[in-house]
């Protein structure tokens, strides 16, 4: 309640104008929902036998809750007192006309109503916005009634009156003006300033009984009247008084009594008030309360305007989409700069040179499953590789990393994967889910070979994600043309991941088909071993692993082999110093897949190249293979092998049956599980612990002695495979692989101590002996997979790297006898059979790495990417859209209102489809049906607490009540709002305490790393069939490994062709190199990159200059797509600054060329030295420009056209990187606008001259990361090999992989995934 513009005195003048009508009927009637007593006061249809409290607005106070109308409109009331505003209230009554036939009376006073301001007044609200009503109903017991003119009506009862709108736009009252008559305080329904009142008789009722229902006596209803009303504090009359209500639902009144709301008394002068738009941040805390909380208090007080004198209209929520600057510059990887790269990160396919083929099923420890293999897409790119470096990868924040993983969870493995399930003896397939993203890790590093290095926080969280060039040759026979009725007798091909044995004949497209010649039912054979792990023709890498096993003992390379062999030692003791591991050759005996690599593609393999730089072989054991970096950079070093142990004692059953006669105490050991726990104490641990274990297996019926004194058996063993570098003469072990006895030993990798299960104790066999005639068997055997890895390490030049091994061990016989170990390392055998072979990697993976973000958008799919199951293609979307960014937190771009204007924004709604809330409206239009669908309870998934998302309340906080997910409205929690990539955009409407009305905008965004868990989301995936269509008609003729067009040929060049064969028939003065870059969306239609949208290098034979070789390519892109740009690659990269770098629109724009809306002009310049990209046609004897014209140059035409020499010159002007020049994708007329948008963005100074970038001459520094060092302007290291001291070992590579559910569940079974176990088919899976 405001009281405004006092005075000390009031005055009375006269005026013409009426009353409208309309106005007054609302005056006759008692509010909606509400009927008078018989003592006048207003009573709610519904016996108000329990009302919600209210206030007044400018006390603070709110109204409570009431009921509903019969409108349905909430009825709001509350008790009033009014000593804060007057300390004198009366209201005067006038009458006009004739009464009881006396004279004519024109605004004679009739009655005057003194109001007890002790007695507080009931203020009534009803409805919102422009249909709210606003009523004050005083009662008889506070009001003293004097009657100035006898036989009108006897006053009894109470007062009921309702506020109109003053012309300040605020219910309340205020002075009338007229030119005879007026009113102090009053409004034109309840005053007139003419002859005739305003209260009057309409529709045989008169007005004044509406306001007094109680009046007696009352007849004369031709009679008007006039109401005015004085209030007066301290001598000062208010002439202009307003009330602001606001409704507060938080207060609840009991039965009829009503709580007292004591309004404040304002004085305002300030008329204009004025607010920018203001941004706030949601944060994950305000989310969890549920509110948010904006003070216009603050930015009032600074302009002396008191928040209560603000009535706060209307306020609506409106949802805006923001826009997403993914903008990638991948220059340094000769890319470009690519505006959205979005990564299939949860695809199973294969990409060869931009064609989609299906992924195979790999087994993998018990189970099928499939490669998911985004990050070869990202990395197995000519350009990419030929950059030579890496890129790390690490989420924006920890809340979209976990947002990302708890999506997975949602989505089935590679949109592949099932498993199988029986039912009554009937076998289906269900779809895998992944239940942690330790299964998603484990997809993308199937493939060893892969070089991936996942790194993780202290919280074990992924921290980043290094991926580097592909290392993948081609080196396997090409198959070309048809054949038929041929035969394998296996190692060649593999059918479903097994070793394929039969006929097999080539079929379409050079594929190797199962059957001796086309049938039906033939099906795709894999070549195996036709690829090898490394770079083409490189320098710095090999794959090297061991022929077989020699025969006899081979303990290092010996001078005069051919092949490196297997280790093989044998000796009750031995002793040997640190020997290089001999694994050198290329070839095995077998053919056998590597140790680990279950694609069984990859094969041994070195290019010569490595040979003269960086690797040193030498016919000696002692340094046999030496690896000596040339360069710095980042190198990975890997050794895979098995190591296999054999032990005997010949004494070893004898000892058994001395120690443990069968009289004294029956059969022991009986069991596999006290023989294993027996020769873990007697033989590994040489008696350490075999008294105990003996009385605990027998439960005390036996005691052996003291055998701890029997200290015979393996008295020490020690094995180690370590990679050892040397830099300036310092040796350090960079990674080694560590065998010992057992865990009192020290810390290992693996244990000679023979593990137990509960299920040894019903098994025997192990080691048993029947006899002491048979202890020469061998007692145990021993096999540990040898992994030394070194994963990506920095390696300055100069450093040497060997692999090496050496060993050590004593053993005696337990009685007297003799013993024996046997030692080989290399091969794994099965059951004695040989099934893979070792190998030994070495790799250099780069020079420098390019940090990157990733920007996980959880509430959007993604764009749909191709899968291929056979010869069918389907489209997949995933859930949330996984984005590469070099922008951060940045790549959401919330909209400036004050520069876009608010009706500018793209706007997004809601259907209210099946009562949820889903983004399903876009929309130019402001549109915020949402606000009232969850205020109204019709949205069921999200609730606010209070009946309204904006309330004002004391002091002038709005809070913002943000709608909180509904855990009841079902078991799911797919979050659709706070959305990342929305903003809130709340426009709240004011009116002042002078009828001013004026809007504010607050955009609510959330914060980047905003979190909202979900890990109860039902699954479920989405995918659209699509049949293999025909690709788009091109003007291109594909003719082997040669492209023509337009009667020219251009060659591809495969990755795995000799280059050096290539440029050796280049016999042009230039090499013409180029792509083009097409962008991702069309990508996978267009059969070219799917992550990049480039086309493969193309090595054009037919130019011998740039500016042909430029002609060319850009005939080539455009044959491709139009979309497509040009990127020229070799001795005509410079052409790029020509081809790419436009300037249109005041902006570099590298990706399309301008169209020239115009051909030719008048504008004729000296062009001597200038580049021209036209073409000429001769048209009646005169050489012009033309882009289809027949001759290459001007001289050309000239020369050719009638003998002419006359040109004419039609010129259009280009701004490049290297000034303004003729062109005819130009987009200037005149010379003069070109220089000036070149001066514009910076490419010319204000004389005209090109601006040079100066060069960063500032000192090389190197910055610790993940374990890496690379160079950085802020480092803090000012060289490599301080970096690398510091450095080395501190990332932390390993993480704890989670068992996954299990393949196949026996019938009458089936798999649960809330318990990770196989059930009974009649019992229900619990929900999660």
């Amino acid at each position: 309640m405001s009281y405004h513009n006092s005075s000390n005195s009031s005055s009375s003048t006269s005026a013409t104008g009426s009353a409208a009508a309309n106005s007054q009927r609302q005056a006759v009637s008692a509010p909606p929902g509400y009927h008078y007593m018989p003592d006048g006061s207003l009573m709610l249809d519904s016996q108000m036998s329990s009302t919600g409290a209210g206030g007044a607005g400018g006390a603070g106070g709110a109204g409570g809750a009431g009921v509903n109308d019969s409108s349905g409109n909430k009825i709001y009331n509350t008790k009033v007192d009014l000593r804060s505003l007057s300390n004198e209230l009366s209201i005067i009554f006038y009458l006009s006309g004739k009464p009881n036939k006396r004279k004519l009376m024109v605004k004679e006073m009739w009655l005057k109503l003194t109001i007890d301001l002790n007695t507080p007044v009931e203020m009534v609200s009803i409805g919102h916005g422009n249909k709210k009503r606003v009523f004050l109903h005083f009662s008889e017991e506070g009001i003293t009634p004097e009657t100035y003119i006898n036989h009108i009506g006897m006053f009894q009862g109470g007062l009921s009156i309702e506020l109109f709108k003053n012309t300040m736009g605020v219910y309340g009252f205020e002075s009338i003006l007229g030119a005879e008559y007026g009113a102090l305080l009053s409004h034109r329904n309840y005053y007139s300033p003419n002859n005739i009142g305003a209260i009057k008789s309409l529709n045989n009722t008169h007005q004044l009984l509406m306001i007094m229902p109680k009046l007696k006596g009352f007849i004369n209803k031709q009679l008007t009247f006039d109401m005015d009303i004085v209030c007066g504090y301290g001598g000062q009359y208010t002439k202009s008084l307003g009330f602001r209500t606001s409704n507060d639902e938080e207060t609840v009144r009991k039965g009829l009594i009503s709580n007292i709301s004591v309004p404040k008394r304002i004085t305002t002068t300030t008329k204009n008030v004025k607010f920018t738009t203001s941004y706030v941040t949601m944060d994950t805390y305000s989310l969890s309360k549920g509110f948010m909380m904006y003070d216009y208090g603050k930015e009032l007080k600074n302009q002396n305007v008191e928040p209560e004198s603000l009535e706060l209209i209307n306020s609506n929520v409106y949802v805006i989409e923001n826009g997403l600057n993914f903008n990638v510059d991948l220059s340094e990887l000769k890319l470009g700069e690519v505006k959205k790269i979005q990564i299939p990160y949860n695809i199973s396919r294969v990409v060869n040179d931009g064609a989609i083929e299906s992924s195979d099923k790999l087994y993998h420890n018990g189970k099928y499953k499939y490669l998911v293999d985004w990050t070869s897409e990202i990395r197995d790119n000519e350009i990419f590789s030929k950059a030579g470096k890496c890129m790390s990868f690490k989420f924006g924040t920890k809340a979209q990393l976990i947002s990302f993983s708890e999506k997975l969870k949602t989505q089935q493995i590679g949109n592949i994967e099932t498993y199988p399930v029986y039912s009554d003896g009937i076998r289906t397939n269900v779809k895998r889910y992944y239940t942690n993203i330790s299964q998603w890790i484990e997809r993308t590093t199937l493939n060893q070979f892969n070089d991936v290095r996942f790194t993780y926080d202290v919280d074990g969280l992924i921290e980043t994600i290094l991926i580097c060039p592909m290392k993948k040759s081609f080196v396997g026979i090409k198959n070309t043309g048809r054949q038929k009725y041929l035969t394998t007798s296996g190692g060649e091909f593999s059918l479903n991941g097994v070793d394929y044995v039969g006929g097999y004949h080539i079929g379409e497209r050079a594929k190797v088909m199962t059957g001796e010649k086309p049938n039906g039912d033939s099906k795709e054979l894999i070549t195996k071993y036709s690829l090898t792990p490394i770079s083409e023709f490189s320098e710095t890498d090999f794959c090297f692993t061991s022929y077989g096993i020699k025969g006899g003992l081979y303990t290092g390379f010996t001078s005069g082999d051919s092949y490196s062999y297997d280790i093989v030692i044998s000796g009750t003791s031995y002793s040997a110093a640190t020997t290089v591991l001999p694994v050198s050759s290329t070839e095995c005996r077998h053919k056998l897949p590597l140790i680990g690599d279950i694609t069984k593609k990859y094969r041994a393999y070195a290019y010569d190249n490595v040979y003269k730089g960086n690797l040193t072989i030498d016919n000696t054991s002692d340094d046999h293979m030496v690896y000596s970096a040339s360069t710095n950079g980042i190198y990975r070093f890997t050794y895979k092998g098995y190591l296999n142990i054999g032990y005997t004692d010949t004494k070893w059953c004898e000892y058994i049956d001395t120690t443990y006669p069968t009289r004294m105490i029956g059969v022991y050991p009986e069991n596999d599980y006290e023989m294993k726990r027996l020769i873990n104490t007697s033989i590994i641990k040489a008696g350490s612990g075999e008294t105990k274990t003996a009385l605990i297996d027998t439960e005390n019926l036996y005691y052996p002695g003291n055998r701890e004194s029997n200290v015979n058996g393996i008295k020490s063993f020690n094995f180690k495979v370590k990679f050892v570098k040397t830099s300036n003469s310092v040796e350090t072990t960079i990674k080694e692989y560590k065998v010992l006895r057992c865990l009192s030993d020290g810390k290992a990798d693996s244990y000679l101590t023979i593990p137990t299960t509960n299920m040894d104790k019903t098994s025997k066999g192990f080691g048993s002996c029947v006899s002491a005639t048979t202890s020469s068997t061998t007692i145990f055997d021993f096999e540990t997979l040898v992994s030394v890895d070194t994963g990506f390490v920095n390696v300055l030049s100069g450093d040497t790297i060997k692999l090496v091994y050496e060993t050590d061990w004593v053993s005696t016989s337990k009685q007297s006898g003799v013993t024996n170990m046997d030692i080989s390392l290399g091969h794994k055998f099965v059951n004695g059979v040989m099934v893979g072979t070792p190998w030994y990697r070495a790799i250099k993976a780069s020079s420098k790495t390019i940090k990157k973000e990733l920007f996980f958008n959880q509430t959007k799919d993604s764009k749909p990417f191709r899968m291929v199951n056979g010869e069918e293609f389907r489209e997949v979307k995933m859930g949330g859209a996984l984005y590469i960014t070099d922008n951060g937190c940045a790549t959401i771009e919330v909209p400036d209102l004050d520069v876009v204007g608010f009706r500018n924004l793209s706007f997004v709604d809601t259907n209210n489809s099946n009562n949820t809330l889903i983004w399903d409206i876009n929309s130019k239009n402001p549109t915020n049906n949402w606000q009232k669908l969850i205020e109204d309870n019709r949205i069921k998934d999200y609730t606010i607490v209070k009946s309204s998302m904006c309330t004002m309340g004391d002091k002038g906080v709005l809070t913002f009540n943000i709608p909180q997910y509904n855990d009841n409205h079902g078991v799911t929690c797919d979050y659709t709002f706070p959305q990342t990539t929305h903003s809130y955009v709340i426009v709240n409407e004011f009116n002042n305490a002078f009828g001013n009305s004026f809007k504010h905008h607050i955009v609510v965004t959330p914060e980047c790393g905003l979190y909202i868990p979900c890990t109860t989301e039902e699954l479920k995936s989405s995918y659209d069939i699509l049949y293999k269509t025909s690709p788009d008609n091109r003007k291109i003729v594909h003719t082997n490994k040669g492209i023509t067009i337009n009667g020219k040929l251009i060659t591809i060049i495969n990755p795995n062709t000799n280059k050096s064969n290539v440029i050796d028939r280049d016999t042009g003065s230039i090499k013409c190199e180029y792509y083009c870059s097409c962008g991702q969306e069309d990508a996978e239609r267009l059969g070219i990159d799917p992550i990049y949208g480039v086309t493969k290098v193309i090595t054009d034979k037919s130019p011998t200059n740039c500016d042909d070789c430029t002609k060319s390519a850009i005939g080539y892109c455009k044959s491709v797509s139009s979309k497509c740009r040009v990127v020229m690659a070799e001795k005509c990269e410079p052409y790029n600054k020509i081809v790419g770098d436009i300037i249109t629109g005041g902006a570099i724009d590298t990706q399309i060329l301008p169209t020239v809306v115009k051909e030719a002009d008048a504008t004729v310049i000296d062009t001597t030295g200038s580049i021209d990209f036209f073409n000429y046609n001769c048209v009646r004897g005169v050489c012009v420009r033309s882009d289809v014209g027949i001759y290459s140059s001007l001289v050309l035409c000239e020369n050719s056209c009638g003998g002419k020499t006359t040109t004419v010159t039609t010129n259009k002007y280009l701004c490049t990187s290297s000034g303004c020049i003729v062109h005819r994708s130009g987009t200037f007329s005149s010379l003069r606008e070109c220089s000036d948008m070149c001066k514009h963005v910076g490419i010319l100074d204000d004389g005209g001259e090109i601006i040079k970038e100066e060069l960063d001459v500032t000192k090389t520094m190197f910055s610790c990361k993940e374990g890496l060092c690379f160079e950085d302007k802020a480092g803090i290291y000012e060289s490599l090999e301080k970096c690398i001291v510091k450095c080395e070992g501190t990332a932390k590579e390993e993480y704890v992989e989670r068992l996954e559910d299990i393949d196949v569940c026996k019938e009458k079974y089936y798999w649960c995934d809330t318990v990770k176990e196989c059930i009974p088919y009649d019992k229900e899976c619990p929900k999660r």
